[in-house]
């Protein structure tokens, strides 16, 4: 077994995790519209770590203008990055509507899920605010 079983949990020792919730994709349904519309479950209270922009590691930097645009990002949008435990989140990728996190009074959706510990449930998520 690695030193570096969960670098996660020593971190939240040390570094303070802040209040966030998320929710989880359930539906699609019709809306009063007529359109096909996502519907998410309760918002569900969590901690975790969040830093601001796109970052590329645990601690590291926020990666450049350039990076956004080669990842097919909007660099005028609002991004973040999470780091949490135990919580099993999914993007559009896998899914008809990305599962979705609230922070700061502001909701994102995921984007891009690392699971860096499979085994410890351990996640780098990276999230994008949902324009309004």
């Amino acid at each position: 077994m690695s030193i570096f079983t969960n670098i996660h949990k020593l971190a939240c020792r040390m570094i303070p995790t802040v209040p966030i919730k998320y929710r989880l994709f359930s539906t699609k349904s019709v809306d009063s519209f007529g359109q096909y519309a996502p519907t998410y479950g309760a918002w569900t209270d969590a901690r975790a770590h969040v830093q601001p922009g796109i970052v590329s590691a645990f601690g590291g930097k926020n990666i450049e203008e350039k990076d956004y645009k080669d990842l097919g990002l909007d660099f005028s949008h609002v991004f973040i990055t999470i780091w949490i435990s135990g919580v099993n989140l999914s993007t559009v990728a896998r899914k008809d509507s990305p599962d979705q996190i609230q922070y700061d009074g502001k909701t994102f959706n995921v984007i891009h899920v690392a699971n860096w510990l499979a085994y410890d449930g351990w996640k780098r998520i990276y999230c994008e605010e949902v324009m309004s």
